[in-house]
């Protein structure tokens, strides 16, 4: 009730992101997904009452395209829609920075000075930015540790982390060997580390919407 149409997929998107969070499915891959009512004549198939504490009411969200991201990440175990998530907050998380140019602009009137800066942020490698977001989010330090103790990074700091994710991130969306590159191929017999990966990337998906959604 009271739900606008322009609203509902940022909704559906949130609820199924609640639901899903806090409710986690016992089976790999059983994820939460939305269906059309079945129904017979004036009944409902599906009748079963509400709990007494049962909250029909969600807070508005900023941004619905990164829980877009999760779902699907949760739904198929894709760690780059993981990945998604994180990136999705890049220049999101320059916000204090870029509301202080725009401060300094609306002081000095140099509009050459804010183009050059905001160009400078907007163009800032891929690397720089992740290691950016990642210095800002909250309880990074648990995820860290976690990292180093399985072997995943050399340094227990947020830069080494950094960079191994940034690697590994690379290593399965370029899908051809390179000399540069690491390719990550899954394997049955021998034990690899995406799996740590996907469970690290998912509570970054996890820390990154909480903290800025």
């Amino acid at each position: 009730m009271g739900c606008e149409k322009d609203d509902l997929e940022k909704i559906l998107q949130h609820a199924l992101y609640i639901i899903a969070k806090y409710d986690q499915p016992e089976i790999a891959g059983d994820y939460p997904q939305i269906i059309p009512y079945q129904y017979e004549d004036d009944n409902w198939i599906w009748n079963e009452e509400e709990p007494d504490d049962f909250q029909t009411k969600l807070d508005r969200i900023k941004y619905h395209e990164p829980l877009a991201f999760y779902n699907k990440a949760r739904k198929t175990e894709d760690p780059l829609y993981y990945y998604k998530v994180v990136e999705y907050f890049f220049i999101i998380n320059k916000q204090s920075e870029i509301f202080q140019l725009i401060q300094k602009y609306n002081k000095d009137d140099n509009m050459d000075f804010l183009i050059e800066s905001l160009t400078k942020i907007y163009t800032k490698k891929e690397n720089i930015l992740l290691e950016n977001l990642l210095s800002n989010i909250h309880g990074i330090q648990e995820i860290v540790r976690y990292a180093f103790t399985r072997n995943l990074t050399v340094v227990e700091d947020v830069s080494d982390f950094s960079k191994s994710l940034y690697a590994y991130r690379n290593s399965i969306v370029h899908r051809k060997k390179d000399t540069k590159l690491e390719l990550t191929v899954p394997q049955i017999l021998k034990e690899n580390n995406g799996g740590e990966w996907i469970h690290i990337l998912r509570n970054l998906a996890e820390k990154v919407i909480q903290q800025f959604c």
